[in-house]
Protein backbone atom coordinates (compact mmCIF):
# COMPACT_ATOMS: atom_id res chain seq x y z
CA UNK A 1 0.00 0.00 0.00
CA UNK A 2 1.20 3.57 -0.75
CA UNK A 3 -0.20 7.20 -0.62
CA UNK A 4 -0.85 8.57 -4.19
CA UNK A 5 -0.27 12.50 -5.10
CA UNK A 6 -3.78 13.06 -3.72
CA UNK A 7 -2.79 11.54 -0.44
CA UNK A 8 -5.32 8.25 -0.87
CA UNK A 9 -3.93 5.19 0.19
CA UNK A 10 -4.07 2.66 -2.31
CA UNK A 11 -3.19 -1.01 -2.69
CA UNK A 12 -1.65 -3.41 -5.38
CA UNK A 13 -1.02 -6.74 -5.94
CA UNK A 14 2.55 -6.47 -7.87
CA UNK A 15 5.91 -7.39 -8.17
CA UNK A 16 8.56 -4.72 -7.47
CA UNK A 17 10.95 -5.08 -10.77
CA UNK A 18 13.18 -2.07 -10.01
CA UNK A 19 14.60 0.59 -7.49
CA UNK A 20 16.35 3.63 -8.30
CA UNK A 21 16.89 7.55 -7.36
CA UNK A 22 15.99 10.61 -9.56
CA UNK A 23 16.76 14.09 -8.50
CA UNK A 24 17.67 13.05 -4.68
CA UNK A 25 14.75 11.30 -4.43
CA UNK A 26 13.95 7.23 -3.98
CA UNK A 27 11.58 5.37 -6.16
CA UNK A 28 10.30 1.70 -7.29
CA UNK A 29 8.69 0.36 -10.38
CA UNK A 30 6.19 -2.25 -10.70
CA UNK A 31 6.17 -4.65 -13.67
CA UNK A 32 2.71 -3.16 -14.52
CA UNK A 33 5.23 0.27 -14.90
CA UNK A 34 3.44 2.08 -11.81
CA UNK A 35 6.21 4.63 -10.27
CA UNK A 36 6.25 5.20 -6.69
CA UNK A 37 8.29 6.94 -4.49
CA UNK A 38 9.75 4.86 -1.74
CA UNK A 39 8.72 7.56 1.19
CA UNK A 40 4.60 7.06 0.22
CA UNK A 41 4.90 3.65 0.88
CA UNK A 42 2.55 2.02 3.48
CA UNK A 43 3.15 -1.38 3.68
CA UNK A 44 4.68 -4.26 2.25
CA UNK A 45 3.35 -7.90 2.27
CA UNK A 46 0.91 -6.44 4.94
CA UNK A 47 3.68 -4.94 7.00
CA UNK A 48 3.94 -1.48 8.22
CA UNK A 49 7.17 0.28 6.98
CA UNK A 50 8.78 1.86 9.91
CA UNK A 51 11.06 5.11 9.01
CA UNK A 52 14.41 5.78 10.36
CA UNK A 53 15.23 9.46 11.53
CA UNK A 54 18.83 8.62 11.61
Amino acid sequence: MYRNAVDKVVEVQERIVDVYAVNKADFLSLKDGTEIRLDRIVSVNGKPIAYCSN
